[in-house]
């Protein structure tokens, strides 16, 4: 007759397995493959600390929880994950903890802190055990760190090493042949893309990952590039298709239970609003993307919804209501230097600069922006930067 201790393993072997099932067929973020991961923690924790099981099913909590924006309860299981990986001291493990740890940090705004746990994360991987993790947890370990760390690089103002690690993750994942991995990381190579003012690159690599994930059916990768897609071709001037693509993308993520994101989303949304020149929708768009911040912490995106705010201001009323922008752009600031964002500092201070040279304030415009420009020490190449110095030539 099986022991209490027999039945519960049993029950945990099911509930993972419940999981998995789940995952796949109702997606990462679904209220009932929550359910089941966290079921097989407490399952789990009846059977001792730190057993095999405990990390599948805390990496499955901290997961749910992150593509749901409730980034609390996801940096709680990444920490436990982590607490434990340091007391068994095994490197796969320390990979996985870290690899969570700083996906958490970075939609919460904390771009250095990412940074840290996502080279570790990257360093720690190795290339013989964990050539299985795909498998395990969906993506590979160490092209999953290396996606998520080039935005962290992107934000920190390293355009250059972001591009390198984001390559580094394609190249990885390819060599490993697991296609859910290459999709994964296209996604992050085509939101480099974004970052460094290259959307017809953007745009390339999105409907690369769109093909491959409609080939084998990765949902949730469709519309992450899809949302890409959408906003590089906003870039592009192309502004009606581009809305609908991120609107179509938004409406699939509700549907799905992800809020993952969502800032992004309304703040991309009001910025091709506000280039078609509709104010009230930009308006719409912009204070739904400020209150989705606050609902949910969901943070690295916060400086640039300020931005937005400003030039749609600018944009809607001129100089006439250069105080109200400046606001909204002085907002921006705070919030980019409190992160150390320096990618949105200069973007920031970029549009402040030119509401003061509109002003005819060309010298206070040419202090503000030297300092920033002075900072950076590579991606001198990328779209920011290269306005930044043309701006500063016709300061000069």
């Amino acid at each position: 007759m099986a022991t209490t201790r027999e039945r519960t393993n049993a029950e945990l072997q099911l509930q993972l397995q419940r999981a998995t099932a789940l995952l796949a067929t109702k997606g990462m973020s679904a209220a009932d493959t929550g359910r089941a991961f966290i079921a097989a923690r407490e399952l789990s924790s009846q059977l001792g600390t730190d057993i095999e099981e405990t990390f599948d099913a805390l990496h499955g909590i901290s997961s749910f929880h992150l593509l749901r924006s409730e980034y609390s309860q996801a940096l709680e299981a990444a920490q436990e994950v982590l607490r434990a990986a340091q007391r068994k001291n095994e490197r796969r493990l320390l990979s996985v903890g870290h690899r969570l740890m700083g996906h958490t940090f970075l939609q919460c705004g904390r771009p250095l802190d990412a940074a840290k746990h996502l080279e570790q994360a990257a360093n720690f991987y190795e290339p013989v055990q964990d050539r299985t993790s795909a498998l395990q947890y969906g993506t590979d370990s160490k092209a999953n760190a290396l996606g998520a760390l080039s935005r962290s690089l992107c934000l920190l103002g390293y355009p250059d090493r972001a591009f390198v690690a984001a390559r580094q993750a394609a190249t990885h994942a390819e060599t490993l042949g697991h296609f859910h991995t290459v999709a994964y990381a296209l996604v992050w190579l085509s939101r480099v893309h974004l970052f460094r003012g290259a959307p017809e690159m953007a745009v390339e690599q999105a409907k690369r990952v769109m093909d491959l994930s409609e080939k084998h059916g990765f949902r949730q990768y469709y519309e992450m590039a899809k949302g890409n897609c959408g906003a590089a071709l906003i870039e592009l001037g192309e502004t009606g298709e581009g809305m609908a693509l991120v609107q179509q993308s938004l409406d699939a993520s509700d549907m799905a239970g992800v809020r993952y994101n969502r800032t992004v989303q309304f703040a991309v949304l009001g910025e091709g609003a506000t280039a078609a020149r509709k104010w009230e929708d930009a308006a719409t768009y912009l204070d739904r993307a400020v209150t989705e911040v606050q609902a949910t912490e969901e943070r690295w995106y916060e400086a640039e919804i300020h931005r937005f705010k400003g030039e749609l201001v600018l944009a809607r009323n001129g100089v006439a209501e250069a105080t109200q922008a400046q606001s909204c752009f002085n907002d921006s600031l705070e919030v980019a230097r409190q992160q150390q964002a320096k990618c949105w500092e200069l973007r920031t201070i970029i549009s402040l600069a030119r509401l003061w040279q509109r002003q005819a304030k060309l010298k206070e415009a040419y202090n503000l922006l030297t300092p920033i420009y002075n900072w950076f020490t590579e991606g001198f190449d990328t779209r920011d930067l290269r306005e930044a110095k043309a701006l500063l030539e016709e300061l000069s």
